[in-house]
């Protein structure tokens, strides 16, 4: 048994994090294939002078499990967040 990012044993924080990743993107008018690591990195860095750092490093942390986890399932051929 291999392990995913959404294995239910894991603490995963996704879904308000996710939510928030989804609204920037649609504000910005990404769709999923045409987010680039520059996308990533402005998103992180917006949410820098809102939260607080460690509240960061969550968010990063779940879009790169996400992406992951996109990549392994063949949605997309790379981590934009990786």
């Amino acid at each position: 048994m291999t392990a995913t990012a959404f294995d239910q044993d894991r603490n995963w924080p996704a879904p308000p994090i996710l939510y928030s990743i989804t609204f920037w993107c649609e504000d910005h008018r990404l769709k999923l294939e045409d987010i680039e690591p520059i996308a990533i990195s402005a998103y992180i860095e917006e949410l820098g002078a809102k939260i607080a750092r460690p509240s960061v490093k969550q968010h990063l942390a779940a879009i790169r499990q996400l992406f992951d986890y996109l990549v392994m399932g063949g949605i997309l051929l790379s981590n934009p967040a990786g």
